[in-house]
């Protein structure tokens, strides 16, 4: 009896805890903790170097992941060969550029983030450059930068449900939903326009209009009877705080005929039900 109560109370202990998740909370938490480490690296070289000739933020046609590439026989790396990474879009004219592995994570320019920051006349003020905690490319989670060439953002996809809501709802640019971002806005080749067209997650609560959170302004508006909680178009939300409430009859959110979303070559779409 006393063991199969311990048995009991052990299986609860379990699914409260979702050990599982707490882990992705935890590399989640790093991940916010190594942008934050990232952005002011980056901040102090580009106030400490900028105008002096040897200041550099790398290739604005490049897309730089942390992931290393074990056939770059160089410091400067290659274009990620063999690492399965994602088509960027060739409109921008962006490709891959992966440091080797013996440099990935130094700080004199040919590491993963082409930034010297060794340059700093106080002296770089991290010792290695901060890789994703997974640093896969199968998983998609590792971090990336992209510069203009005067300026720079770095960016971390996250995987708790925690911390995915947290930037979901509240993002840090409107191009990176439950992405964290660092620096300035840039559109990204990793992830606009090459990645999300439209991002609604009906979270508004009230109103008429659903806002499109990649970053693309396809916002829409609701039509039919609101007939969710209080007379609006949601209901109470499992992903969030709320959540379209569709009547099955006469609802359904208009996003007009936007070009982006006119019989795409190829298209995917995801939504939660």
């Amino acid at each position: 009896m006393v063991i199969a109560i311990i048995a009991i109370l052990a299986v609860v202990v379990v699914l409260t805890l979702n050990p599982a998740e707490l882990l992705r909370q935890s590399r989640d938490s790093n991940r916010v903790s190594d942008m934050a480490t990232l952005t002011d690296a980056l901040n102090l070289y580009v106030t400490d170097q900028a105008g002096a000739s040897t200041f550099a933020l790398g290739n604005a046609s490049d897309t730089y992941p942390s992931t290393y590439d074990p056939s770059a026989t160089s410091t400067a790396g290659d274009q990620c060969q063999g690492l399965g990474m994602l088509s960027l879009n060739t409109s921008t004219g962006q490709s891959w550029q992966c440091a080797s592995s013996n440099a990935f994570r130094s700080v004199n320019g040919t590491g993963w983030i082409p930034v010297n920051f060794t340059q700093i006349s106080a002296g770089s003020p991290i010792g290695s450059l901060p890789v994703d905690p997974s640093n896969q490319t199968s998983s998609g989670l590792f971090y990336a930068y992209n510069t203009n060439g005067t300026q720079f953002e770095v960016t971390a996809d996250l995987e708790s449900q925690k911390y995915k809501t947290q930037y979901g709802q509240t993002p840090q640019t409107s191009f990176f939903p439950e992405v964290i971002s660092g620096g300035t806005p840039i559109v990204s080749a990793l992830y606009n326009p090459a990645g999300l067209v439209g991002y609604w997650n009906l979270n508004e609560g009230s109103g008429s209009s659903t806002i499109d959170q990649s970053g693309n302004v396809n916002n829409g508006t609701w039509s039919g009877t609101a007939s969710g909680n209080n007379g609006t178009y949601y209901t109470g939300g499992k992903i969030g705080s709320n959540a379209g409430y569709f009547n099955g009859t006469n609802d359904y959110v208009n996003l007009g005929n936007p070009t982006a979303l006119q019989v795409p070559n190829a298209i995917s779409v995801v939504a939660w039900f």
